[in-house]
Parts: structure tokens; sequence; C-alpha cells
């Protein structure tokens, strides 16, 4: 189990869910960093696409990612633009491709999606597993999502959702 593994640092790629939207709370990865001890390096960029992820993972020196727990939380902007299956899957091939190496364990946010875009799914269980990424179910987010009090709009998270997160985030990556 994942239990006594602790890593070198968690490295978070996503967007406004890991970013926040600037009504200054403090995001869940902060919280990580603060309230469990991690050292956090957030690359999260409210907006974020998968193309935007992958120019953020190039910038990312290797050492910085070096016995690394890199979580992804990612494409769901990808998905309200339209963006085609196709290119959702090769994108998202090619931000895996970029942060997966031996001695990094990945974990990638499964999306919660909108009836008849089950390809998006496909890509993200197919290349989960081609690349060895331990994938979050959707109702981990749709879980938090849908707490009374979790979100400000119906989507990004309150300061409560920030800290409901970052105990899940917690438990799931400590194998709890």
């Amino acid at each position: 189990h994942r239990a006594e593994f602790r890593p070198k640092r968690i490295v978070v790629i996503g967007n406004s869910l890991s970013a926040g939207i600037g009504d200054g709370a403090v995001v869940w990865p902060k919280l990580l960093q603060k309230d469990y001890g991690f050292e956090v390096l957030n690359l999260s960029r409210a907006g974020l696409r998968l193309r935007g992820a992958i120019e953020q993972a190039k910038n990312v020196q290797p050492s910085e990612l070096e016995n690394s727990l890199v979580i992804l939380e990612i494409g769901g902007n990808d998905i309200l633009a339209r963006r085609d299956a196709d290119v959702f899957r090769r994108e998202l091939e090619e931000l895996l491709n970029l942060v997966a190496a031996p001695g990094r364990t990945l974990f990638l946010f499964e999306l919660p999606l909108p009836p008849f875009h089950n390809r998006y799914a496909e890509a993200q269980r197919t290349l989960s597993s081609k690349y060895n990424v331990i994938l979050i179910p959707k109702n981990t987010l749709t879980g938090i999502i849908g707490k009374p009090g979790a979100t400000i709009d119906g989507l990004h998270f309150s300061q409560a959702g920030h800290h409901l997160m970052a105990d899940i985030i917690y438990k799931i990556v400590s194998g709890g």
C-alpha cells in the first residue's frame, strides 16, 4: 500500500478548482502544505486547459518532479470548451508522457461528464491504465461539489470546500 510512501513533494497541475478564482480562499494545495506538512508545488491556473498544462509541465525542472506525487486536476475546461475528444485524448497522453516516470506517483481526477461525453472518460481510463496513473473516481469531486456550502457558485470551492478537498486528498495520498 501507499501508506509508507511520503513523497518529496506534491506537484498539482490543475485549473480553477485547484488554483481558486480570486475569492481569497486558501486553496486545497496550500492546505495540504499548511495542515499536513507536504511540500507542494501548485502549477494550477484558473481556466487552464490540457494544452496549457502541457506547457506548465514542460517548464518544470525534472528535479522538481523527482520522488514526487503528481496530482492532475485538469480537462474540465477542455470539455466545457467542447474540444474534440480525440484532441483531448492526444493532449492528455502528451501531458502524461511528460510527467510519468519512475519515482513518481500520478493521480488523475476522473471528470464528471455531461451526457454523451463518454469518449472523454474512456480516454482518461485507457491512458490512466497505460501510464500507471491512479484515477480518482469522479464521485470524489461530485461528492464535494454537492455538499452544502462547499462551493461559491455550484462548482468552485468555498473555503469549506477547499478544506474538504485537502482532507480527502490527504486520505487518498496517504493510503487511508
